[in-house]
């Protein structure tokens, strides 16, 4: 079970970890963003790029190549900046982030310390290792990872880690047990998270907090026109821009049931331990706590609670998993008494 750690020990550490200190920057998170995203739409540029090739040799007008390499070029410099915009503003907004994170890569997990957080997880909750010339990022699913900036790595230390992440490696969980609890627990919750959930939570976090990357959708939305003058009738834009809200819609949901089947942590039961310190969770392979100044905003909705460390982070909390309508107002009732940031709530 999850216990409350305030302020962090330290412990001691065996010969065979290796430790980070790592102070984020905008360009960190940005450079991630960016490789992750070419990861995903990599192929279908080469195809469009290969098809307008093909198409301009076959017409033998080559104008047909330079418009989509000058839309392209265009379109990656927009969006781009969106992102860096985003970036920028999650390293803000979000505490844990921005003041700075101690990384203890054990045998047996992986542990991450600030000044009011700390979270361990076993080596089988990594999804994707991806390395890069300035970042070392660690895929916990398809939607969440940890950034190591490479500046942060000493000198044969990465061999290190490469060699202590292994997905079969032995839980910690039964040796890496926090100290006992700061303050009683008023709440515990226990709950195995759905896609419907995180799907909600996307939803919410895009319409209310992520800005930069609402302006990013709304972007490649309005390049349709900005491209093809014929799209320009009312009733073309308004059939286009269903088709494409039905797509995202798709798209978000297909995400939300990846990141759960990538995600170790959410194919479990994960219990929620709530008291006036902050939030905890926990489940069979990671355990970690917040206090309430970690949180951005806490917002309430008709089926979750959504916990937002940042404008582009998010912890689900499902209504379903409360045993009756008392527990709520009694959730409700602590934000209200220990939270101080943005709160938005039912009643």
């Amino acid at each position: 079970m999850l216990t409350v750690e305030t302020p962090p020990q330290r412990v001691a550490v065996p010969s065979a970890a290796v430790e980070l200190d790592v102070q984020l920057q905008p360009v960190d998170i940005f450079r991630a963003d960016l490789n992750i995203a070419w990861r995903q739409v990599r192929w279908v540029v080469i195809a469009a790029l290969a098809f307008s090739v093909l198409v301009a040799v076959g017409r033998e007008d080559y104008f047909l190549l330079a418009l989509p390499i000058f839309v392209g070029i265009f379109s990656f410099s927009l969006l781009a900046g969106f992102s860096f915009m985003g970036a920028r503003s999650a390293l803000r907004t979000s505490r844990v982030l921005g003041g700075g994170l101690h990384y203890s890569f054990r045998p047996d997990g992986l542990d991450i310390r600030g000044s009011t957080f700390w979270s361990h997880q076993d080596w089988s909750n990594i999804h994707e290792v991806l390395k890069t010339r300035h970042l070392l990022i660690l895929r916990t699913s398809t939607v969440q990872r940890h950034i190591i900036p490479m500046r942060s790595i000493a000198p044969g230390d990465l061999q290190k880690i490469q060699s202590l992440i292994r997905p079969d490696a032995p839980s910690g969980q039964a040796t890496r047990r926090p100290s006992p609890p700061a303050s009683t627990p008023l709440l515990c919750l226990r709950v195995r998270m759905s896609a419907d959930d995180l799907y909600r939570g996307f939803l919410i976090m895009l319409l209310r907090k992520s800005y930069w990357y609402t302006a990013q959708l709304a972007f490649v939305f309005m390049l349709f026109f900005m491209v093809n003058p014929r799209f320009l009738s009312p009733l073309v834009f308004v059939g286009v821009g269903t088709i494409f809200f039905l797509y995202l819609a798709t798209h978000f949901y297909w995400s939300s049931a990846r990141a759960i089947r990538t995600n170790t942590a959410y194919r479990h039961e994960m219990e929620f331990v709530i008291d006036q310190t902050g939030l905890s969770i926990s489940g069979p392979t990671f355990s970690s706590h917040n206090d309430w100044c970690n949180y951005q905003a806490v917002i309430e909705d008709s089926k979750i609670f959504l916990f937002c460390p940042s404008n582009s982070q998010m912890v689900v909390l499902p209504k379903r998993c409360f045993a009756n309508d008392s527990q709520i107002e009694t959730l409700r009732q602590l934000l209200r008494a220990n939270y101080r940031g943005k709160l938005s709530l039912k009643h």
